[in-house]
């Protein structure tokens, strides 16, 4: 799952930041209210890790991984926004897309770190 999730999140996180800007341009913000959008989605990834950490506690962390994927495609659909579901550009599509996306990618990242935690200490010991 991890072969899978971290590469995944990280793909959607390094793909934002070349274009996020000029994406949001064609949206008619100008360049300094884009740094608005980023900050929007690096708090909901803060609130999102806190969220994940707490529903890995109480359920299995490849549920949580893969509901993380199915948001991680809707937030990207909304993002893009997909023209094959006839969506136009706009704010009001665009703007709850990056904020999916930051709850996803969180859910992606968080329970992956205590299979990391485990595989580091299995190699010192």
């Amino acid at each position: 799952m991890h072969i899978i999730a971290k590469p995944l999140a990280a793909v959607c996180l390094h793909f934002l930041d070349p274009i996020l800007s000029l994406h949001m341009e064609e949206l008619g913000w100008s360049e300094d209210d884009t740094g608005f959008v980023f900050a929007l989605y690096a708090l909901t990834w803060a609130i999102g890790s806190l969220m994940a950490g707490c529903i890995c506690q109480h359920v299995n962390r490849r549920v949580v991984i893969f509901l993380s994927f199915i948001t991680l495609s809707m937030s990207l659909l909304l993002v893009g926004p997909s023209a094959i579901l006839g969506l136009p550009l706009s704010n009001q599509i665009v703007l709850p897309g990056f904020i999916l996306l930051g709850f996803s990618v969180a859910g992606c990242y968080v329970p992956l770190i205590p299979e990391i935690v485990d595989a580091v200490a299995e190699i010192e010991n």
